[in-house]
């Protein structure tokens, strides 16, 4: 959610822009989504080049990187202090954009905090859906070519084929 943040404030920005400074800010959503430490050498010179020449947009990065830096405290009390001095350094002309996710952030600000706590996340839970939902949609794949009216004994034998190698790429899935 922080780069949608930093998205409409680079709209925002690019907007009050004349045409010839806003030919020096292209491409700069690409390099602006990146983390900082994701940036090659020409990125990272063309970053602290906008930085430095255009102050609303470079605060707006660097609050996106710095709360993206909350997740590496390593308990849920100075996650807190952290995400509350975040909040302390989000100045009054940046507050409209980054509205939507700090209304999230204080809506659910207990279930992400408990992340600290328990830094469990449900990504093997959805890995497993989404193998399941693949394994059954190739399933029903296979059944309807297989019960397609006109086929033939070579057809029918190579359905069978692909279908046993099918059932063998998907062995290491099995739940």
């Amino acid at each position: 959610m922080t780069n949608q943040c930093l998205e409409t404030v680079r709209k925002e920005f690019r907007a009050e822009l004349s045409a010839k400074e806003r030919r020096i800010l292209m491409h700069a959503r690409f390099i602006l989504l990146k983390r900082r430490q994701d940036l090659d050498t020409r990125e990272s010179i063309i970053l602290d080049t906008w930085i430095q020449n255009f102050e609303r947009l470079g605060k707006a990065y660097q609050l996106k990187e710095s709360f993206y830096d909350i997740w590496e405290s390593q308990d849920k009390e100075e996650a807190l202090t952290r995400y509350e001095e975040w909040l302390g350094e989000l100045r009054e002309d940046l507050q409209g954009a980054f509205h939507p996710f700090v209304t999230a952030c204080t809506n659910w600000q207990e279930e992400i905090f408990t992340y600290f706590s328990h830094p469990l996340t449900n990504s093997l839970d959805k890995q497993k859906h989404s193998c399941i939902y693949t394994k059954n949609k190739l399933i029903s794949f296979f059944i309807i070519l297989n019960n397609k009216k006109k086929r033939d004994f070579k057809r029918k034998k190579m359905i069978l084929i692909n279908f046993k190698l099918f059932l063998r790429f998907l062995a290491p899935f099995r739940l």
